[in-house]
């Protein structure tokens, strides 16, 4: 019996044990041979040359074989097909190595081009990253030298340009804070000269007069009086600049808790202002009160607002320079606030120097004081430090002297009922 697989039944008489088939391209393995498959171990009878129908295989060409050889008889035959390519098993051997050598060479320029193609984009990308870096490594440097002033200089459009537009953000706070800081020490310093100055200037006062007294210098009830009265004031000016100071520690410290009360404004207001006009009219001042006491109450701490009012009236003293001092005090209600408008009519602050008048340890021009001397510098700051505490604004303008606005917020409704 013969084996024939798909595609072989096509193939000729022609069609030799190793030839190609003209029909299917399939290349004929020799025949393999079976042992056994005849009984006896011997041959089968001779089977007609070249008859694949009669089921022989036609042997090798010889004598007595007409074609071919003797025939092999009882032989199963076994055909394994094998896919070639022609246009290669049709070429001759150096053809054929040819080709290979070319696709190997044209592989390995392939694989060149696309080396170096990858080295110059990465080269591309490298150079694209460090621009940026390198910019804020040189910024980073100039920072650590003292440079806080020259930007990064980096001008491009990509996500880098936000981290060094970060960066000179950076730098700028840094700037800024450090001229802060250094006008902050510088103030400090001046403080301390000043301080040691009004402390110096009164005591020295006080030992004058105790001094004239116990040498007999007072030598009348009435002189003697004079000099107790005006060593008595000067120690009031050293007594009052201490508490300012311990206040302002306190403030740094933020030990400094409000006791809130509902308190109507207006009615708070025109109690100072009484006391006020007590102390003015010994030297021909007075104080002008308007509006009525408030509809809404507001919530403060009573001790610390009389404390701003208080240094408000001692900033207008010492720098109104206005022969009769006149003080006018207006509180009105303005949608969920309650306002105070406190004035003098004194020569008020240059343009320049309003922006100012609330910083720490800022003193105005020595030459604006009517009372000789300098403050502390902490007036006003005590002032705006205690309204913004209270959740309160406070501003200061020109208006025919110098005017200072506070504004609080009223008491809630439900709180108040």
């Amino acid at each position: 019996m013969v084996g024939v697989r798909p595609g072989l039944a096509d193939a000729g008489p022609g069609a030799g044990p190793a030839g190609l088939s003209a029909a299917g391209g399939v290349q004929w393995a020799p025949p393999l041979l079976l042992p056994g498959s005849v009984p006896g171990g011997g041959l089968p009878p001779p089977l007609r040359s070249g008859s694949l129908a009669g089921g022989g295989y036609p042997g090798p060409p010889g004598p007595g074989n007409g074609d071919g050889g003797p025939a092999v008889r009882g032989v199963t035959l076994i055909a394994m097909p094998q896919p070639v390519m022609p246009e290669v098993l049709g070429r001759p051997r150096p053809q054929t190595e040819a080709v290979v050598l070319s696709l190997f060479l044209s592989g390995l320029v392939v694989i060149g081009m696309i080396v170096l193609l990858s080295l110059l984009l990465a080269r591309t990308q490298i150079r694209r990253i460090m621009r940026p870096v390198n910019a804020l490594t040189q910024a980073a440097r100039r920072v650590e030298a003292g440079d806080l002033s020259t930007p990064v200089g980096y001008g491009g459009q990509d996500e880098f340009s936000a981290v060094c537009a970060a960066f000179d953000h950076m730098q700028e706070h840094l700037r800024q804070e450090r001229e802060k800081s250094a006008s902050y020490e510088k103030a400090r310093t001046d403080l301390v000269a000043g301080i040691s100055h009004d402390l110096r200037t009164p005591l020295t006062s006080v030992k004058g007069y105790i001094k004239g007294m116990r040498d007999g210098v007072a030598n009348t009830p009435e002189k003697r009086e004079q000099y107790l009265d005006v060593a008595y004031r000067k120690a009031c000016d050293m007594e009052r600049l201490l508490q300012r100071l311990f206040y302002f520690s306190r403030m740094e410290t933020g030990n400094l808790p409000l006791n809130l009360v509902s308190t109507d404004l207006g009615e708070f207001v025109a109690r100072f202002a009484r006391e006020t006009q007590e102390e003015l009219a010994e030297t021909g001042g007075k104080v002008v009160l308007r509006g009525a006491p408030a509809a809404h109450p507001v919530r403060m701490d009573r001790e610390q607002m009389y404390r701003v009012l208080t240094n408000l009236k001692e900033n207008a003293l010492r720098y109104a320079g206005a022969e009769e001092l006149v003080l006018t005090l207006t509180v009105w209600r303005q949608g969920d606030r309650e306002c105070l408008r406190f004035a003098d009519n004194g020569r008020g602050v240059s343009p320049e120097q309003l922006p100012h008048l609330f910083e720490q340890f800022w003193r105005g021009d020595s030459a604006r004081s009517s009372k000789g001397g300098e403050g502390s510098g902490l007036g006003l700051y005590i002032v705006q430090y205690i309204v913004q505490a209270h959740g309160g604004t406070v501003q200061a303008k020109n208006d025919g002297g110098l005017v200072i606005e506070l504004a609080l917020p009223c008491e809630e409704e439900e709180e108040h009922e």
